[in-house]
């Protein structure tokens, strides 16, 4: 790939955007993500529930299998049915939970390090900007190749 050739004046712009600019710290916190984790999991839980509840309707052969199983090894039928309901749940939400994650990154993260992406957008600007544009497994991609191209000592602007 060939490189690409920086002007002066954008070397200028994006040296004072990453320098200057005010940075952007979402109100996600800790806290924040421990509630959200709460209300996903009585989420799938409800889900579960629901599910159990249309089988014994619907199919009554596979709720009685279900209740069999539960009765003779009820631990690990709840690990399996909390297992598949959550992967299935996160598939649903891992957009937003990789979203979160960043908004963390950008909350808690020091101002020296924040500042020292050489690009307009910034790294973690950049990576909500990609997966809202590509969608979360291209978005997260491009943003990894972007992560590799970020060292150096030429400011530039990249956008997805």
């Amino acid at each position: 790939m060939a490189k690409r050739v920086v002007s002066e004046e954008e070397q200028k712009e994006v040296e004072k955007y990453v320098l200057e600019k005010d940075l952007n710290r979402p109100k996600t916190n800790i806290l924040t993500v421990i509630k959200s984790y709460f209300i996903f999991s009585t989420s799938t839980l409800g889900v579960t529930v629901l599910v159990y509840f249309f089988l014994r309707f619907c199919f009554p052969d596979i709720a009685r299998e279900i209740e069999r199983s539960v009765i003779e090894r009820p631990f690990l039928t709840l690990i399996i049915v909390w297992a598949a309901f959550h992967i299935i749940g996160f598939l649903v939400v891992l957009k937003q939970i990789v979203i979160g994650f960043v908004h963390l990154y950008q909350h808690y993260s020091p101002e020296d390090v924040r500042r020292s992406c050489l690009f307009k957008p910034t790294c973690s600007e950049y990576m909500l900007l990609a997966i809202e544009k590509y969608g979360l497994l291209k978005g997260v991609f491009k943003s990894f190749g972007r992560f590799k191209r970020c060292h150096g000592d030429i400011y530039s602007i990249d956008y997805p």
